[in-house]
């Protein structure tokens, strides 16, 4: 069971970094349009871009504008600005969420002598997420300040932190952290819906393992469904992140507070602002990264049995 736990990992985490690299501008470009909010005519009368940043940041249009704007400032070097902390951010959350999540899962079968249910996996995986958040969120707030970043010169990932931690000490590093809580459901709700869909069509088509095409669909239709559910919370917490750069205490907004300033200047349909670009790109890389973690587990499993 351990060296299963390994496989997982080994697995999750080389997928990861296969997923991120490959999709990473898409990534960057998403970050930088939810991390925006526009306001419409009837507000001000004209275009405006509300990020909470320093200095003067674009108003982006659509994705397009974005590529744009990073072409032109860095070359098409820009569009991968900031992937080295990204790169490690996933591959770190992805491979010790499968660690955690099998280990939780294995345990709470043992105790209840049964396999879990749906219902009892989504919990499992709601708590194992919520564990490797407290790693990985550090992370994950460096990480967007990178993204979000709109001035001239790099500033390296160190620096970011240190302002960071400058600005709000050290507990602003964990900064938005209750609404990780919530979008913990996102893995909980995706990786178990894969499973358990993986464990029917085996069944269904008596194969003894799907082919890598199978698990590419697979993993495409269980992302899209679940990323429509939560696309709010994920577009509130990249909002507050952003908006929260420069202030401390008081002066720092809650995911509530992100909510209103998102309703209030676009309305509902600001909620879902650049879930087309985030379908379009966490579909393809999380059925990558199943597809790679389901590949390499499945050899090592054989390397394994062999030796």
């Amino acid at each position: 069971m351990e060296e299963e736990a390994l496989v997982q990992m080994a697995g999750a985490g080389l997928g990861a970094a296969a997923s991120t690299l490959t999709f990473y501008p898409l990534e960057l470009v998403k970050v930088r349009l939810q991390a925006q909010v526009v306001r419409r005519d009837d507000d001000t009368g004209d275009r405006a871009a509300e990020t909470g940043e320093r200095g003067q940041p674009v108003a982006y249009g659509n994705a397009v504008d974005v590529v744009r704007h990073l072409v032109e400032a860095e070359g098409v070097m820009g569009l991968f600005r900031g992937v080295q902390p990204v790169l490690l951010r996933s591959v770190v959350t992805d491979a010790l969420y499968f660690f955690v999540s099998f280990n939780v899962s294995r345990r709470l079968q043992k105790l209840l002598g049964r396999q879990l249910s749906t219902l009892e996996a989504i919990a499992s995986g709601f708590v194992s997420a919520c564990i490797t958040q407290l790693v990985a969120h550090p992370i994950d707030t460096v990480t967007t300040r990178i993204m979000t970043d709109h001035s001239e010169t790099k500033t390296s990932a160190l620096k970011h932190l240190q302002s960071a931690v400058n600005e709000g000490g050290l507990s602003s590093l964990w900064k938005g952290y209750r609404a990780s809580m919530l979008l913990s459901l996102n893995p909980a709700l995706q990786f178990t819906l894969f499973d358990r869909a993986k464990e029917f069509l085996q069944r269904r088509w008596n194969q003894e393992a799907l082919t890598a095409r199978q698990l590419f669909l697979l993993g495409m239709v269980t992302k899209a469904f679940t990323l429509t559910i939560i696309y709010p919370l994920i577009r509130a917490k990249i909002f507050m992140q952003a908006a929260n750069r420069g202030k401390s205490g008081k002066d720092q907004i809650s995911v509530g507070h992100a909510f209103s300033e998102i309703l209030d200047h676009e309305g509902v349909l600001g909620l879902y602002k650049g879930l087309r670009e985030q379908i379009g790109k966490s579909t393809l890389s999380t059925a990558l990264l199943l597809t790679t973690k389901e590949e390499i587990a499945e050899v090592a499993r054989k390397l394994i049995t062999s030796s």
